[in-house]
């Protein structure tokens, strides 16, 4: 029977996502595990809440700001389980998601357990009271290269049931702890970590890996949320994730597939950034800030013409409305009409 170590990091959240978060974990179906709260310096209202919840198998550890990454390799050193693995503190977990997962890895020797998220709005969608499940697939050598590639943009079919997907961040995973002891979090980014740590750990050939085709977690979308947040350095921000991202490539599928995430990435950037309500430049400001910025060298990089062959018709698509610098103003058009709708 296996013990898992749940660790959690958590800043300043409020009592309902605290009490959302565990809630979904103590409402497990399989016993056999602890949680570890690592506070990474919260204010003292967020601080004396977590201190509720402490019980035999809920420990509670206080620490200064120092970061997701920081926070999670703590908690890791005071894990007791054979098996580790994270929540974000405003996500919720399947209530089967532990005795599933014992079932799988009870009967194989799996370092790395994959199971699937679900990006959600309306928390009352969620299905928490399904049956047990037991759908999963050891991964091929070949099975591994895919889910490489699709680590890129999230786009390969064979990782994905319905609305449900293999995710690039840490969740929904269980290490063996001998995994995770050797796999630590870059501590020194703030951006693109669970990309970075995601790859780092597929580098590897040697890991057993296997995929659970269960929704396993919950992704809960708030405003508020760290992900949505306005940056001022968000282009660079964007850059830095992209060139980790880059760093990790195998070949042209990984190309291809970067440079659908680039797309998203100007989205974003389009989104989050030049029509944030924090940002006060016009679009023909807008527009030639674009244009010096696709001048940079991560961009230029990224969107390759050499690679058309193997583009599909979105692709080429959006190839040619960035080449022929009509994008930028397809996107301000869709805003204005969404803002209108609103």
């Amino acid at each position: 029977m296996n013990y898992f170590s749940i660790i959690i990091p958590v800043f300043n959240n409020t009592n309902e996502e605290i009490d959302r978060c565990l809630q979904s974990i103590l409402n497990q179906t399989y016993n056999h595990y602890e949680i570890i709260i690592v506070d990474d310096g919260s204010n003292r209202e967020c601080a004396a809440y977590l201190d509720n919840y402490k019980r035999n198998n809920i420990s509670i550890y206080h620490k200064t700001n120092e970061g997701v990454s920081n926070a999670r390799n703590y908690g890791l050193k005071f894990s007791h389980g054979n098996y580790i693995t994270f929540v974000d503190v405003d996500d919720i977990i399947s209530k089967t998601m532990l005795e599933e997962a014992d079932k799988i890895l009870s009967e194989n020797d799996i370092d790395i357990l994959y199971g699937l998220v679900e990006y959600v709005h309306d928390i009352s969608s969620i299905e928490l009271n399904r049956d047990l499940l037991n759908n999963f697939k050891l991964l091929s050598l070949e099975d591994k290269k895919m889910l490489h590639t699709h680590m890129y943009h999230l786009g390969m079919k064979q990782f994905w049931r319905s609305n449900s997907y293999v995710s690039r961040g840490p969740v929904a995973k269980i290490l063996k702890k001998s995994v995770m002891d050797n796999n630590l979090f870059n501590t020194s980014l703030i951006f693109g970590e669970d990309e970075e740590w995601n790859f780092r750990i597929l580098e590897s050939q040697n890991y057993n890996m296997a995929i659970a085709y269960n929704t396993w977690y919950y992704y809960i979308f708030t405003e508020s949320s760290t992900l949505h947040r306005f940056r001022l350095n968000f282009i660079e921000l964007s850059e830095q994730r992209l060139k980790i991202m880059q760093s990790f490539i195998w070949n042209t599928n990984d190309q291809v597939e970067l440079m659908k995430e680039g797309f998203s990435v100007i989205k974003e950037i389009f989104y989050r950034y030049y029509f944030s309500k924090e940002n006060t430049q016009s679009f023909f400001s807008i527009n030639e800030d674009f244009n010096q910025l696709l001048r940079r060298e991560i961009w230029k990089s990224i969107f390759r013409f050499d690679l058309v062959y193997k583009f599909d018709i979105g692709l080429l698509i959006k190839y040619f409305l960035l080449y022929l610098r009509i994008l930028p103003l397809i996107l301000y058009l869709y805003n204005i009409t969404n803002k209108k709708v609103r």
